[in-house]
């Protein structure tokens, strides 16, 4: 059976950082993947992968030249979904230290819009994936409505299904079993 290419974006289960990878396996691009956390000091030393989850995987690329592509847009730091008010600002000045660090390692929702606009971008640019469709299998439903009603939505041509997970990071759908 041939190899699917799809790209992975997966979850710290404490800190909420976001790493994109073409591959199941962390491990094997460790240095190049933790670069992708722009600020050194809340980078990890390493990636334990029992703190790791797919938060979701896209998946039903024509080849890997494109799974490769938005793996590497979505591996430069994504603008927020929406800009902070004066009052979150000042708000965020005022937090203490860990609170604040906390905060600004969450990436989950500027992930997911920079996904969202990676895909946009693609059907903009009239690319092969947009004939053929990408699936999105989400690790928890709630984060694909992230976006709903602040001014992005997802492309016709992306679907949802459900990522089934087991121990929280062992993908069990029958369809990403042959990922390359």
């Amino acid at each position: 059976m041939p190899s699917v290419p799809a790209v992975f974006l997966f979850r710290n289960i404490k800190t909420s950082q976001v790493l994109a990878s073409v591959r199941q396996n962390l491990i094997s691009d460790e240095r190049r993947l933790l670069k992708q956390i722009q600020d050194a000091t809340v980078r990890p030393p390493r990636i334990r992968p029992d703190l790791w989850t797919p938060m979701v995987v896209a998946a039903g690329f024509p080849d890997s030249t494109a799974a490769q592509t938005l793996q590497t847009i979505l591996a430069e730091p994504g603008a927020p979904l929406r800009q902070p008010t004066p009052e979150e600002v000042e708000e965020h000045r005022l937090m203490r230290t860990p609170a604040r660090k906390l905060k600004e390692m969450n990436m989950i929702e500027s992930k997911i819009a920079h996904l969202c606009r990676a895909l946009i971008y693609f059907g903009h640019k009239s690319s092969p994936i947009v004939k053929d469709g990408i699936k999105l299998y989400w690790g928890h439903p709630e984060y694909q409505s992230i976006i709903d009603g602040k001014s992005l939505s997802w492309p016709e041509f992306v679907t949802h299904d459900k990522l089934s997970l087991k121990r929280g990071n062992i993908i069990l759908n029958e369809e990403l079993k042959n990922i390359e």
